[in-house]
């Protein structure tokens, strides 16, 4: 199921900050990311998410594993990463870049 790795991993962190926001109601795919139990501004969430996969790097084949070994938790505690939006519930990161992979993909066929 996942891809070939076709674009970079910041190409695709790249096009998940900056989709075309009429496609949703004028609020960004995330503002603020929740590690830990402390909230962070999305860029400094895509910030540690990169310095994550540098260091999965080896072990990362397909876009779903970026996202399972980067995205999705704390490798320390085990909590698992949240983001929000306004005027919306937090969602698992997880969950909403798995969405956005499946629309990216299907964007782009």
């Amino acid at each position: 199921m996942g891809d070939t790795f076709s674009l970079k991993i910041t190409d695709k962190v790249s096009y998940i900050q900056h989709l075309d926001q009429s496609r949703y109601d004028s609020t960004d795919l995330f503002r603020i990311i929740n590690r830990n139990g402390s909230d962070y501004p999305a860029e400094k969430g895509v910030s540690h998410i990169e310095m994550k996969y540098d260091y999965f790097r080896g072990d990362i084949k397909s876009s779903e594993d970026f996202i399972e070994y980067s995205a999705t938790k704390s490798t320390m505690s085990g909590n698992y990463y949240m983001v929000t939006c306004p005027g919306k519930p937090p969602m698992k990161t997880q969950d909403r870049l798995l969405t956005e992979l499946n629309r990216f993909r299907m964007d782009n066929k």
